[in-house]
């Protein structure tokens, strides 16, 4: 009997479906919705001329100085109106799917439309993950300390209302462009228990938006929790046996193939990459190789189990994984975000020959591979990108290296033109 399924080749036309996606990533994003991620039609130009991965671009000050006496015996003192330039850097990421993993999907009324919005509900949360990579660093750089209000060694370490206006105070009397709060969802459940959490509806989506003291929430659990005192758990994976093309190696869900040439070490490099371009793996694990060793540090002491490892059925490679150091959780502390307006800016489409969706067929297991892919900009406003290429794993950062603070200096001729400032504390 001849097979009815629908499967995606049937239904899924690639160009409009990459446009799908980008609507449904776009229009429907709380972060953008909420005012402190704003879309710019320049960083879209940018991205869609195609071009280097970093970019340059100029930024106009505020204008400052007092005014001048109107008098007829003199004129008035003219001056210049400051620029300073900006470095940003672009993301090129990618994502795909197996068939079997998405049947529900392509059982439904539009199904085209229906993969597009799981795909694009994906490609939100991820964003929102390369977003909180970029705020770390931010607020990591040497250059925004002053950004930054710990309240992890004095008397009162615990959230509350008087913390965040505090952080709030450290714009000064730009403290007024703040407009949004992001927080972790544990964060968010002991201000909920403080009463203070109100929703509003978004005026231009359909979305709703919780506030606090009027800034405008969100919450993810990608915001960063470090640990105070606990131990870090670290685990190793040792690669022995023989090199044989085509054997894979998967390591906490993530995979990568031998190829002819390679030898441990070389396998054990491309796995550290790989598990380090990885946005789940490596927000809880920080990897590091040597060797034919891959270790695993955990980034919160306590968090993460010793990671899965196994090899291709038949492989010659073998893959051992090991606890050197048991984890111990610690005291949790939390950085919660205060944002202006407009403080990130975002770029997001097509640079010539990047294709945003491809299908493969693998006739033989009766499976289609999907792949996406975007092309975005997250610039944080008044800051500049300043890693060497020789710095990066792959040609675009990682969200590890969104996270070093050492690759973030200030551009702004104030600090207060930087809208990120950010809270240490517990619960």
């Amino acid at each position: 009997m001849a097979d009815k399924t629908t499967k995606p080749e049937d239904v899924i036309v690639p160009e409009l479906f990459t446009q799908y996606v980008l609507e449904e990533t776009t229009e429907k994003s709380e972060i953008v919705a909420s005012g402190a991620v704003e879309n710019n039609a320049l960083l879209d130009n940018m991205i869609s001329g195609g071009g280097a991965v970093t970019f340059t671009m100029p930024r106009w000050e505020d204008l400052g100085g007092a005014s001048d006496v109107f008098t007829a015996e003199k004129g008035s003192q003219t001056e210049k109106v400051g620029s300073h330039p900006e470095i940003g850097v672009k993301l090129l990421r990618e994502k795909s799917w197996g068939f079997h993993d998405l049947a529900q999907a392509f059982a439904a009324d539009d199904p085209a439309r229906d993969f597009a919005a799981r795909v694009g509900r994906w490609w939100r949360r991820d964003e929102k993950r390369n977003l909180m990579a970029i705020l770390k660093g931010v607020i990591a750089s040497s250059d925004l300390a002053d950004h930054v209000l710990d309240i992890t060694g004095g008397a009162s370490t615990k959230v509350d209302a008087k913390q965040i206006l505090d952080t709030k105070q450290l714009m000064g009397d730009a403290a007024d462009d703040l407009s949004l709060i992001y927080m972790h969802s544990a964060v968010f459940t002991e201000l909920q228990k403080q009463q203070l959490i109100v929703y509003q509806q978004a005026t231009d989506a359909n979305i709703k938006l919780a506030t606090y003291l009027g800034y405008n929430v969100i919450c993810d659990d990608s915001a960063p929790i470090a640990s105070s005192g606990g131990t870090k758990g670290v685990y190793t994976v040792t690669l022995g046996g023989t090199i044989t093309a085509d054997d894979t190696v998967t390591v906490a869900g993530v995979t990568v193939t031998v190829e002819a040439g390679d030898d441990l070490a070389a396998v054990a490099t491309k796995l550290k990459n790989a598990l380090a371009a990885n946005s789940l793996v490596s927000a809880v694990y920080v990897p590091t190789v040597a060797s034919n060793v891959v270790t695993l540090t955990q980034v919160v002491a306590g968090t993460g189990a010793q990671p899965s490892a196994s090899v291709s059925s038949g492989a010659t490679i073998t893959a051992t994984a090991a606890t050197t150091t048991e984890g111990v959780k610690g005291t949790d502390v939390f950085t919660t975000f205060l944002l202006s307006r407009g403080c990130i800016q975002r770029g997001i489409g097509t640079p010539p020959g990047f294709v945003g969706t491809e299908m493969e067929r693998k006739a033989d297991i009766a499976t289609t591979k999907i792949f996406t892919r975007q092309s975005k900009i997250l610039h944080p406003k008044g800051m500049s990108w300043n890693a060497r290429p020789t710095d990066l794993t792959y040609e675009t950062p990682t969200d590890l290296e969104l996270e070093n603070g050492s690759y973030w200096a200030k551009a702004a001729s104030e600090l207060k033109m930087i809208g990120i400032c950010a809270l240490k504390h517990t619960l």
